[in-house]
């Protein structure tokens, strides 16, 4: 009990110095920075009272004015800035979607239709009729894929399933 009574006495002084030396380091910085502003010697007394205690004070707030004057410089800067690139971000991501969505350009859909093999056809002639251009090989090899065959060999009465392109947009 004694020791408990004793512990709680010592925290409580502990905690009193703490206090005292942290109201010290406080009064300390102030004091720095007061004199680093009024760029007074802090070894040497000055009177303040009339005349010296107005030039110190005009001073600090001229100080003070030119701070916020630089800061308001450097948020004018930056409002303009970020407005700037703004401006050159969105004008440049509507020009691209302006191009995109310009009158010559033809939408080319893309359906796919079952043909059934008659006498006489082959995958050549389906890709002069259906390819979208003169690569043909390649709309051979789609077909071929799609309709899971072997070679380009096809046999009368074969369903084939056959892409074919066509600029109207049907639901």
């Amino acid at each position: 009990m004694i020791v408990t009574c004793a512990l709680a006495k010592s925290k409580h002084i502990f905690r009193k110095f703490v206090r005292i030396i942290v109201d010290i380091r406080k009064y300390v910085r102030y004091n720095a920075i007061r004199t680093d502003v009024l760029n007074i010697d802090p070894t040497h007394q000055h009177d303040y009272t009339g005349e010296h205690m107005n030039k110190d004070y005009d001073r600090m707030i001229r100080l003070n004015k030119n701070r916020r004057t630089r800061q308001l410089r450097r948020n004018i800067i930056l409002t303009i800035a970020t407005l700037l690139t703004i401006f050159a971000l969105s004008f440049g991501l509507f020009s691209i979607h302006a191009k995109a969505d310009s009158k010559d350009s033809v939408h080319i859909y893309k359906y796919y239709k079952s043909v059934t093999v008659t006498h006489n056809d082959t995958l050549w002639n389906y890709a002069r009729l259906y390819s979208p251009d003169d690569d043909y090989e390649r709309y051979i090899r789609e077909v071929i894929r799609m309709n899971n065959l072997c070679d380009e060999s096809i046999d009368v009465s074969m369903n084939l399933i056959i892409p074919y392109y066509s600029d109207t947009f049907v639901y």
